[in-house]
């Protein structure tokens, strides 16, 4: 389980570090079908926040980003106490295909080139809280905040470094979430905590190294590459899901 959480890890840091997200996807889609849902969401917690803590509190537009979406950020609270209760009391095989319905989804979505149509400016006070809400109740089932939350935030036109800060509050906010509602519910324990922590080391190793390279790497190739791989662990969970 060391080796498996630690590569794992490795892996989703170089990811990272390379494109600048992605690091909540690959931990799921690589511990969600060896070590099931629950317990996956577990590990990613304390890694995943603390890689967007400087990503979502540096920038400039923390202030800024708090105002114009604290209603998305409200109701993805909201959704996301209702999907850890589905979480909580749903079959393991069910969430796991979901899961792999939003890999596919979003994979799709980015190899495509195709984006959610921005909102027109005058509705985006009742199109915010719905993303966050429906991105919420997601988050909670799955882990996985990126549909429609991230996808939404991506059409809004924001400009890259405030696009980059908006996703790392996002992130803050829904993780924090998390795992106080899985706490409540009993889903989170102290060995899953440790092993998080263990999990630390070779997360910021692959940040490392991924930032390094980042330059020497076409990202455009690297990003297709871990989409279609994120594809096809989504159709086998799936799969496994099903059967």
């Amino acid at each position: 389980m060391i080796v498996l959480i630690s590569v794992t890890f490795l892996i989703a840091g170089l990811v990272k570090g390379m494109l600048g997200l992605g690091l909540p996807t690959i931990v799921l889609a690589g511990l969600a079908a060896p070590l099931g849902l629950k317990e996956a969401i577990g590990f990613m917690l304390l890694p995943s926040l603390l890689a967007n803590l400087y990503q979502g509190f540096v920038g400039g537009s923390f202030v800024y980003l708090l105002r114009r979406f604290w209603a998305f950020f409200l109701v993805a609270i909201l959704g996301i106490s209702l999907g850890v209760a589905i979480l909580a009391g749903g079959r393991d095989d069910l969430l796991l295909g979901l899961l792999g319905l939003v890999l596919c989804v979003y994979t799709t979505l980015n190899l495509s080139g195709r984006k959610l149509p921005p909102p027109p400016s005058a509705r985006e006070r009742v199109f915010s809280p719905l993303a966050g809400g429906l991105g919420g109740i997601m988050f909670g089932m799955t882990g996985v905040f990126i549909v429609p939350g991230i996808l939404y935030l991506q059409a809004l036109g924001l400009k890259r470094d405030v696009l980059i800060q908006a996703m790392g509050i996002s992130f803050i906010i829904i993780t924090i979430a998390i795992a106080i509602l899985m706490a409540g519910h009993g889903l989170l324990a102290g060995g899953q905590v440790l092993m998080s922590a263990i999990a630390l080391v070779p997360m910021f190793a692959g940040i490392a190294i991924g930032t390094y390279h980042r330059k020497s790497i076409p990202e455009e190739l690297f990003s297709r590459v871990i989409m279609i791989a994120l594809f096809l662990n989504g159709v086998h969970l799936i799969v496994r899901g099903l059967w």
